[in-house]
């Protein structure tokens, strides 16, 4: 198991997990916000992800209930700025979040090392079948 280093601004909390084998860390709001549009909650929470990782957010089931849409967000190794969570609501909706409320959870993944190279299009069976090509 790899340590990783996390910065907490003044108000932050630390993600945590609720259950030991969860595959990712809770973080939660620093502060009490109102939701409306589009609107960016800052954790407060700075990950030091090394080198081969990402850091994924991913929205909580929970905030689907209070009728939330939570953004995915991709966190880069390199990035040692505050983890902020993109929120949407409706225009005719505004709802408050607290400080201190978990909002999203972060997993943290290896991602291989790829090139890219200009070439053909391998045969496969799906070929290129899109959204809804297997049926619904």
């Amino acid at each position: 198991m790899e340590d990783i280093k996390v910065m907490l601004d003044k108000g932050a909390f630390m993600p945590y997990k609720a259950h030991r084998y969860d595959a990712g860390f809770d973080l939660y709001a620093k502060d009490t916000q109102l939701i409306h549009g589009n609107t960016l909650v800052d954790t407060g929470v700075h990950m030091a992800i090394p080198s081969g990782y990402v850091g994924l957010v991913f929205p909580r089931s929970s905030m689907s209930k209070r009728n939330f849409i939570t953004f995915t967000g991709v966190i880069d190794s390199g990035y040692t700025g505050a983890i902020k969570v993109n929120f949407k609501r409706s225009r005719f909706s505004i709802k408050k979040i607290k400080a201190g409320d978990r909002i999203a959870q972060i997993v943290i993944v290896p991602v291989p090392e790829f090139k890219l190279q200009v070439g053909e299009m391998p045969k496969t069976e799906r070929g290129c079948g899109g959204f809804g090509s297997t049926g619904v």
